[in-house]
């Protein structure tokens, strides 16, 4: 278990920085209207759209209600998923992989994250 954390922190460490760099108009955009239509009360695939299903949307939108409409807030709703994410991967794949091959695992699921393109 200290190992799937190790690595929950590691991913988070890395990947905290690069989220705040820049704001992707396209992506970042299109998930901040739907978040901001949905927290102010519109109806899904009715007043406003998404390409990923309603419950992102619904999600960022709670996040957006609690935490206030800032773009750095979604932003770090999505590091908290991909550590979450990670997570999950690193218990699954621990009954599969050693040690070293679950780090080495990471570091390739990794090594494919949208700042290194």
């Amino acid at each position: 278990m200290k190992l799937v954390s190790g690595m929950c922190i590691a991913v988070a460490v890395v990947f905290l920085p690069f989220a705040y760099l820049e704001f992707d108009f396209q992506h970042d955009g299109l998930m901040m209207k739907t978040a901001m239509d949905l927290a102010s009360g519109q109806r899904i695939f009715r007043d406003t759209f998404t390409q990923y299903g309603p419950l992102s949307s619904w999600i960022q939108a709670l996040a957006l209600v609690v935490f206030g409409v800032k773009a750095t807030v979604l932003k770090t709703l999505s590091i908290l998923a991909l550590t979450t994410a990670i997570g999950f991967f690193c218990m699954s794949w621990r009954y599969f992989l050693s040690s070293r091959e679950l780090i080495v695992s990471v570091v390739l699921w990794g090594s494919f994250a949208y700042f290194f393109h």
